[in-house]
């Protein structure tokens, strides 16, 4: 029995998907309920400079795998 090796890749997009509309959800409730300090301004940075980073070194990663390959598990 094998198993397609993109199913990990669709389900890793379902997950970035999620984490992405978390991400927005919280930015929007930070920039719209949050005090307007640099300090709040300096966390959102912070925030999505780490975000752009993994997501960036995941495609990075990602890119480099030969999706046509199957997991044989018997």
């Amino acid at each position: 029995m094998a198993i397609p090796i993109i199913i990990f890749l669709l389900l890793y997009l379902m997950m970035v998907t999620f984490f992405i509309l978390f991400s927005i959800f919280l930015l929007y409730h930070a920039v719209r309920f949050g005090v307007a300090t640099m300090a709040n301004m300096t966390t959102m940075i912070i925030y999505l400079a780490v975000s752009a980073g993994l997501l960036f070194f995941s495609y990075i990663y990602i890119a480099r795998i030969d999706w046509s390959l199957k997991l044989i598990i018997f």
